[in-house]
């Protein structure tokens, strides 16, 4: 179950800023690439995939990320989205495009 959302997740993501999986999980710092990795790890803890299952989710893709990064990949994001209307925006989007699959 939570494989398959996963997919849906990362699948909504890579469509929305129009990367490939490989851009997403290298450890680039361009902030659209950032952004997306960061959204990643908020919308699969509003999915409940808890913290340790998406590391272990990752790392099965070949991506290894540590429990602390995921952690506070998705606090900052979820402040940017507190703060800025379009990440709210871009947030609603891919939520509905994953409950549309």
């Amino acid at each position: 179950m939570n494989k398959k959302l996963f997919d849906k997740i990362i699948e909504q993501i890579l469509n929305y800023y129009d990367i490939s999986k490989y851009e997403l999980y290298e450890q680039s710092k361009m902030p659209d690439v950032v952004n997306a990795r960061y959204l990643l790890f908020y919308i699969c803890e509003l999915k409940g995939i808890s913290i340790s299952r998406t590391k272990k989710l990752l790392e099965d893709d070949g991506f290894i990320m540590t429990y602390a990064t995921i952690l506070r990949g998705a606090k900052a994001i979820k402040t940017r989205i507190n703060e800025n209307e379009e990440y709210k925006k871009v947030l609603e989007t891919i939520l509905k495009n994953i409950d549309a699959q």
